[in-house]
């Protein structure tokens, strides 16, 4: 999958290998995905736990859902993906308290937390 940030929705297959986990766990700002197990079987990380998911399967996440998808069977997990893709979006990866922003390009940020005024004078 990629990280267009054109602001178009995306439509797309994605074909996971067995072992193969395609994205970092993370939640997205703004972004609503949804998922159709086409074949295959694996698993899909959220926040309360981690339950299988096989073919025919239909996963959707809102925004500020945290979720990872993982192919832990023996054959292509294979998914199709819908996303709108929003000009400026934004993510969380919560392993690794990091965030990305997209605008034309991805950039990852790291800070420690700081009240809305500080260093405002």
């Amino acid at each position: 999958m990629n990280n267009d940030p054109s602001g178009k929705s995306r439509i797309e297959i994605c074909r996971i290998p067995p072992g193969k986990t395609p994205h970092l766990y993370h939640l997205d700002g703004a972004q609503r995905e949804s998922y159709h197990a086409i074949s295959g079987a694996g698993a899909v990380r959220h926040k309360d736990a981690t339950p299988p998911i096989e073919t025919g399967d239909a996963l959707k996440f809102k925004p500020g859902e945290s979720h990872q998808i993982s192919n832990n069977g023996a054959e292509d997990l294979v998914i199709y993906v819908v996303a709108d893709n929003l000009i400026g979006k934004s993510c969380y990866y919560p392993d690794s308290n990091k965030g990305g922003v997209w605008s034309r390009e991805c950039r990852l940020i790291r800070s420690d937390a700081l009240d809305h005024s500080d260093g405002e004078e």
